[in-house]
């Protein structure tokens, strides 16, 4: 019973390996830059085959090249033009403003123009911030100073500008959020920059934004890079030629809508976005950050950020990757473990069009994880059961059908095949005369120990041994393994059959027994190979002429005085080597006569 189970047992513990393996790797992340390389493609498709629009989308306006080159001051005095900027904006009574840009640190009060000595750049700024600010809720974003390690501080004044509508309210946030944002490990954001991002758990620019839109928090989760189309901007040099021209489309552009300003610079504040995003550079991936916090609001304010699918989900695509190592089918596995791939892909791609992301790459893995362990045991399975096979029945046929049985190459319902063999038939001379002087035992014990060691030598060259046949056994080279030369195999057997038994009679002196003598007679014919006998019993051997006539050419050492002796086909098949003297022709009995070939030891050399 133990037995019979053992398979079983065996597929069950691998299932709870691949299982316990799977969820390690799907907490351990294991996968995540190729999770998130199919999340990207994923989103590339959704994009492409199934657009979602973007129901309360983003108005960017951009400080692009155009901008600063039409300023007359550097980038740290522009005040003045980014008071028209924030005028224009104002008069275009947007919903909310969200300012992705850098309002300096400290006072430039002290400098003036030499041409407009009165200019006052801090409050020609300041100015730009409280009109912006009365016309709707506005939130700066603080910028991270990676070399100082802390976010940019805003000068007094224009922090108190731009929240001055704030102030007034005690149901708002504080007007200020990070703008800081975390690439992934292989440099392209995708996730929410929530508080494992923010030092000091800071809020961000987006989730003030969120709020005042009476959003909930966001929380964590992936931004959604299949919603909306491609962002285009408004130059913000051209809303202040709009305003100050009194244009109808400065209103029709921002009246009522999100708006985000930011630097649409060439080399300036860009980030890896997973996604092209940017209409005026189509196929970049290396977008203004402005971007990246515009999609963000985006996902929060539509159908929000991308959770983790459901563990349910995920240990249901494990469980069904583990059973893949229970049975013992492997090809129907394969197709099994494909069809789960592709399924996982699928579902992973439809979790994610409902706002949820799966990871595919673990269950796949765990997938594969099976397959391997699957392999593994039934590989050890069927090295167990080969041993216990050849333990069994290795003393009962030859290594070389016992090969043949395992490996399927010999089959029980085997036709017989028409081969050409060469056949050995070896006898011991005068062996009923030496077995009635010897106990029963004692004979059993000197036979066994002869075809012990006549057995290994046929078998080392790479002969069968047929059977045993009392004192003599029959041997075949040739089959069932093909051999480049059975005769040149079949002779050198034979020549070391006679040196072994030099040996081994050495030893039976030496432990009383008698000594034996052998003939040996070959022959290389046709036969017939395959299983002989009935359905209950049968035997792999070769029946037809030439086996016959290998029996009979065992018996001539006798009269020809050499103790092997073969045909001439054989000596034909050698190449006819100088250790065989030609003995003539024969009389074989119920045969024709034919020429024999002989090799005596004590006369000729070895081979």
């Amino acid at each position: 019973m133990r037995t019979a189970n053992r398979p079983a047992l065996s597929s069950a513990l691998a299932f709870v390996v691949c299982l316990c393996a799977g969820l390690a790797l799907h907490f351990s992340l294991a996968f995540d830059r190729g999770d998130r390389w199919l999340l990207d493609l994923a989103f590339s498709l959704e994009r492409q085959y199934f657009p979602e629009p973007a129901n309360n989308d983003v108005v960017l306006v951009g400080i692009d090249e155009s901008f600063l080159a039409a300023t007359r001051e550097p980038l740290a005095l522009m005040h003045r033009s980014l008071d028209q900027l924030f005028t224009a904006l104002a008069a275009g009574q947007p919903r909310v403003v969200g300012l992705d840009i850098v309002l300096p640190e400290k006072s430039f009060s002290f400098l003036a123009p030499v041409d407009e000595p009165d200019v006052d750049y801090d409050a020609a700024l300041a100015a730009g911030l409280l009109r912006l600010g009365a016309a709707a809720p506005l939130v700066t974003g603080e910028i991270w100073d990676q070399g100082r390690g802390r976010f940019r501080g805003i000068h007094p004044a224009f922090a108190a500008a731009a929240g001055q509508w704030a102030v007034s309210r005690s149901d708002v946030p504080p007007h200020m959020g990070s703008a800081l944002v975390c690439p992934d490990a292989d440099g392209y954001v995708r996730d929410y920059p929530g508080a494992a991002c923010q030092p000091g758990n800071r809020p961000t620019l987006t989730a003030r934004l969120a709020h005042i839109l009476d959003r909930p928090p966001p929380g964590e989760g992936l931004i959604d890079y299949g919603l909306g189309s491609p962002f285009n901007y408004l130059p913000a040099g051209e809303l202040v030629a709009w305003h100050q021209a009194g244009d109808a489309r400065l209103a029709a552009a921002l009246k009522g809508r999100i708006v985000l300003v930011g630097a649409i610079l060439d080399n300036e504040d860009r980030l890896q976005l997973a996604q092209p995003l940017a209409q005026w550079e189509p196929g970049n991936l290396r977008l203004p950050g402005v971007i990246a916090q515009a999609q963000i609001l985006r996902s929060i304010t539509n159908t929000g950020l991308i959770p983790p699918a459901s563990i349910a989900w995920t240990l249901l695509g494990l469980a069904l990757a583990a059973m893949l190592a229970l049975g013992q089918r492997f090809a129907i596995k394969l197709a099994l473990f494909s069809l789960l791939a592709v399924l996982t892909l699928a579902a992973s791609f439809w979790l994610l069009r409902d706002s949820s992301f799966l990871r595919p790459l673990p269950i796949v893995a765990t997938g594969i994880l099976a397959l391997v362990l699957s392999g593994a045991v039934a590989g050890h399975r069927h090295w167990r059961e080969r041993r216990y096979l050849e333990r069994t029945f290795g003393g009962y046929v030859s290594p070389q059908v016992l090969r043949g049985i395992i490996g399927g190459s010999v089959a029980p319902d085997q036709s017989g095949q028409k081969r050409t063999v060469c056949v050995l038939f070896s006898d011991i001379r005068s062996f009923t005369t030496i077995s009635e002087q010897l106990a029963p035992d004692v004979v059993v014990t000197l036979l066994n120990r002869y075809f012990d060691r006549m057995t290994q030598i046929v078998h080392r060259h790479g002969g069968m041994v047929d059977k045993f046949i009392g004192d003599g056994m029959m041997a075949l080279f040739g089959a069932p393994q093909s051999l480049s030369c059975p005769e040149k195999s079949a002779l050198e057997a034979s020549q070391e059959m006679m040196l072994a038994l030099v040996a081994l009679n050495r030893e039976f002196v030496r432990d009383g027994l008698p000594e034996l003598s052998i003939g040996i007679g070959l022959h290389t014919g046709d036969a017939v190979i395959g299983h002989i006998g009935s359905n209950e019993r049968h035997e792999y051997t070769a029946i037809g002429d030439a086996v016959n006539v290998a029996s009979r050419l065992a018996d001539l050492p006798k009269t020809t005085g050499y103790p092997i002796v073969c045909s001439e086909s054989v000596a034909k098949g050698a190449g006819h080597p100088p250790f065989l003297a030609d003995a003539g022709m024969q009389a074989l009995k119920g045969h024709t006569a034919m020429r024999v070939y002989g090799w005596n030891p004590e006369v000729l050399g070895a081979l």
